[in-house]
């Protein structure tokens, strides 16, 4: 099992690889370590008497996680078996329910097709 720093480290280092597969545990601390900056930006821009969620540290946090997080995204679909295109899903009220139970499952322990 990855460890928080190990996902964060491989996601940085993996910065715009959309090539193949991430665990669920890569996955996960990485969007928890983005949700926590995120949440750490949106106080600071909050205190600096901007609005929390479009103050200059939190579109800085944004533009600086949006790559790797959509990459990571992508990545924890391959191991599942999906195509990374099935993220789109999201922006349908309805699909977020199977993204969301896409990222929860266990990736395949056999080969796939987005084995690199």
């Amino acid at each position: 099992m990855m460890s928080w720093g190990e996902s964060i480290k491989v996601n940085f280092k993996k910065y715009a690889v959309y090539e193949g597969r991430a665990s669920r545990a890569e996955f996960w601390w990485f969007q928890l370590f983005y949700f926590l900056v995120s949440l750490g930006t949106m106080i600071l821009d909050a205190a600096a008497g901007f609005g929390a969620d479009t103050g200059p540290f939190n579109v800085i946090c944004f533009l600086v996680f949006i790559t790797p997080a959509i990459c990571v995204t992508i990545r924890r679909l391959h191991d599942t078996g999906k195509s990374g295109w099935q993220q789109l899903w999201m922006f349908t009220l309805i699909g977020v329910i199977p993204v969301i139970v896409w990222w929860c499952t266990e990736g395949t322990q056999k080969s796939n097709k987005y084995d690199v």
